[in-house]
Protein backbone atom coordinates (compact mmCIF):
# COMPACT_ATOMS: atom_id res chain seq x y z
CA UNK A 1 0.00 0.00 0.00
CA UNK A 2 3.04 2.19 0.77
CA UNK A 3 4.37 1.94 -2.50
CA UNK A 4 1.33 2.61 -4.45
CA UNK A 5 1.00 5.65 -2.39
CA UNK A 6 4.54 6.62 -3.34
CA UNK A 7 3.99 6.01 -6.53
CA UNK A 8 0.46 8.26 -6.70
CA UNK A 9 2.43 11.04 -4.96
CA UNK A 10 5.39 11.12 -7.97
CA UNK A 11 3.19 10.73 -10.53
CA UNK A 12 0.68 13.57 -9.40
CA UNK A 13 3.76 15.79 -8.29
CA UNK A 14 5.95 14.48 -11.66
CA UNK A 15 3.17 15.30 -13.61
CA UNK A 16 2.89 18.76 -12.48
CA UNK A 17 6.59 19.63 -12.83
CA UNK A 18 6.59 18.39 -16.06
CA UNK A 19 3.66 20.45 -16.91
CA UNK A 20 5.03 23.38 -15.27
CA UNK A 21 8.24 22.93 -17.28
CA UNK A 22 6.82 22.79 -20.55
CA UNK A 23 4.02 25.94 -20.60
CA UNK A 24 6.56 28.34 -21.99
CA UNK A 25 4.25 28.24 -25.28
CA UNK A 26 1.42 30.89 -25.81
CA UNK A 27 -1.37 29.92 -28.53
CA UNK A 28 -2.13 33.97 -29.36
CA UNK A 29 -3.26 34.21 -32.90
CA UNK A 30 -6.24 31.74 -35.28
CA UNK A 31 -6.91 32.10 -38.84
CA UNK A 32 -9.85 29.24 -39.78
CA UNK A 33 -11.19 29.62 -43.01
CA UNK A 34 -14.52 27.43 -43.74
CA UNK A 35 -16.27 27.14 -47.26
CA UNK A 36 -19.67 25.64 -48.18
CA UNK A 37 -21.29 24.51 -51.33
CA UNK A 38 -24.09 21.36 -51.83
CA UNK A 39 -21.39 18.93 -51.69
CA UNK A 40 -18.78 19.95 -49.76
CA UNK A 41 -17.77 21.36 -46.42
CA UNK A 42 -13.99 22.28 -46.43
CA UNK A 43 -11.84 23.40 -43.15
CA UNK A 44 -8.26 25.85 -43.66
CA UNK A 45 -6.10 26.71 -40.23
CA UNK A 46 -3.20 28.40 -39.69
CA UNK A 47 -2.36 28.48 -35.71
CA UNK A 48 0.09 30.53 -34.20
CA UNK A 49 2.41 29.48 -31.44
CA UNK A 50 4.87 31.41 -29.95
CA UNK A 51 8.01 29.90 -27.46
CA UNK A 52 7.92 32.50 -24.63
CA UNK A 53 11.28 31.08 -22.90
CA UNK A 54 14.68 31.75 -23.65
CA UNK A 55 15.23 27.88 -24.49
CA UNK A 56 14.30 24.75 -26.96
CA UNK A 57 11.16 23.62 -25.88
CA UNK A 58 9.36 20.42 -26.57
CA UNK A 59 5.20 20.69 -26.19
CA UNK A 60 2.35 18.47 -27.29
CA UNK A 61 -0.65 20.39 -28.78
CA UNK A 62 -4.11 19.01 -29.36
CA UNK A 63 -6.56 20.07 -31.40
CA UNK A 64 -9.76 18.99 -30.87
CA UNK A 65 -12.71 18.49 -33.71
CA UNK A 66 -16.09 17.65 -33.05
CA UNK A 67 -18.27 16.87 -35.95
CA UNK A 68 -21.46 19.38 -35.08
CA UNK A 69 -19.16 22.35 -34.45
CA UNK A 70 -15.60 23.93 -34.24
CA UNK A 71 -14.17 23.88 -30.99
CA UNK A 72 -12.58 27.45 -30.50
CA UNK A 73 -13.61 27.31 -26.62
CA UNK A 74 -10.67 25.20 -26.40
CA UNK A 75 -8.49 28.45 -26.53
CA UNK A 76 -9.75 28.47 -22.93
CA UNK A 77 -7.21 25.81 -22.01
CA UNK A 78 -4.31 28.21 -22.77
CA UNK A 79 -5.72 30.54 -20.46
CA UNK A 80 -5.07 33.40 -22.14
CA UNK A 81 -7.66 35.23 -24.69
CA UNK A 82 -6.32 35.12 -28.30
CA UNK A 83 -4.48 38.11 -29.63
CA UNK A 84 -6.13 37.61 -32.83
CA UNK A 85 -8.59 35.22 -34.18
CA UNK A 86 -9.87 35.70 -38.08
CA UNK A 87 -12.95 33.35 -39.35
CA UNK A 88 -13.65 33.54 -42.49
CA UNK A 89 -16.98 31.30 -44.79
CA UNK A 90 -17.28 31.10 -48.06
CA UNK A 91 -20.94 29.84 -49.04
CA UNK A 92 -22.72 29.12 -52.40
CA UNK A 93 -26.02 31.39 -52.39
CA UNK A 94 -28.32 28.71 -52.29
CA UNK A 95 -26.95 27.57 -49.08
CA UNK A 96 -29.45 28.73 -46.91
CA UNK A 97 -28.02 29.92 -42.96
CA UNK A 98 -30.41 30.12 -40.50
CA UNK A 99 -28.38 31.14 -37.40
CA UNK A 100 -24.79 31.72 -36.32
CA UNK A 101 -23.25 31.25 -33.04
CA UNK A 102 -21.43 34.47 -33.70
CA UNK A 103 -22.84 37.30 -35.75
CA UNK A 104 -20.22 38.04 -38.68
CA UNK A 105 -18.51 41.26 -38.37
CA UNK A 106 -18.68 41.83 -42.03
CA UNK A 107 -20.24 40.21 -45.37
CA UNK A 108 -19.60 40.72 -49.07
CA UNK A 109 -21.16 39.00 -51.73
CA UNK A 110 -20.10 38.01 -55.09
CA UNK A 111 -22.22 36.95 -58.00
CA UNK A 112 -22.39 33.28 -57.06
CA UNK A 113 -20.83 33.40 -53.45
CA UNK A 114 -21.05 35.26 -50.00
CA UNK A 115 -18.02 35.65 -47.57
CA UNK A 116 -18.60 36.25 -44.07
CA UNK A 117 -16.14 37.58 -42.02
CA UNK A 118 -15.39 37.63 -38.22
CA UNK A 119 -12.45 39.36 -37.23
CA UNK A 120 -11.98 39.01 -32.83
CA UNK A 121 -8.93 41.07 -31.14
CA UNK A 122 -8.04 39.76 -27.55
CA UNK A 123 -10.77 37.03 -27.91
CA UNK A 124 -11.90 34.28 -25.71
CA UNK A 125 -14.53 32.11 -27.14
CA UNK A 126 -17.66 31.48 -24.46
CA UNK A 127 -19.29 29.81 -27.31
CA UNK A 128 -18.28 27.17 -30.23
CA UNK A 129 -18.37 28.27 -33.49
CA UNK A 130 -21.83 27.00 -35.01
CA UNK A 131 -23.00 27.80 -38.25
CA UNK A 132 -27.08 26.10 -38.50
CA UNK A 133 -28.26 25.81 -42.37
CA UNK A 134 -31.63 26.05 -42.93
CA UNK A 135 -33.14 22.69 -44.57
Amino acid sequence: MKKIIAFLVFVIFGTTFYLKAQTGVLFFEEHIDFSIDSNYFCINGIYSFKNTKNRDINQQITFPFAEEATEITSTQLWGKPLETAVYTLTADKNIKIKTFSYLPDSIKEFEYKELYIWEKHNFMPKDDFEIILDK
